[in-house]
């Protein structure tokens, strides 16, 4: 617990410093709000893969997340791609058909 806290303070402290760094008028720091706009097109990827795949979603972001590994790419570049038609990530099973 004590190393959570510890954890939880740290970040705090980045946090506030990024945020004093605005200027007056701004809301959110760009290095804040960034993360946030990309999380959408995963969702939205992770939906559509799960009814391509007929997984649940859990597995969708999985299948997400391995093939982004296993290619060296960014979570975010691979979801682009299935939304955009450009990927299709097959399962084990579909890959014999």
């Amino acid at each position: 617990m004590a190393s959570a806290l510890a954890y939880a303070d740290a970040a705090l402290v980045v946090l506030l410093r990024l945020q004093a760094e605005m200027q007056p008028g701004s809301v959110l720091h760009p290095d804040l709000g960034e993360p946030l706009e990309y999380r959408a097109e995963v969702h939205q990827a992770t939906g559509f893969l799960s009814v391509q795949a007929s997984v649940g979603l859990t597995d969708a972001l999985l299948l997400l997340r391995a093939h982004a590994f296993a290619g060296e790419r960014s979570l975010l570049e691979v979801a682009r791609d299935v939304l955009a038609g450009r990927l299709r990530i097959p399962l084990e099973e579909d890959e014999d058909d």
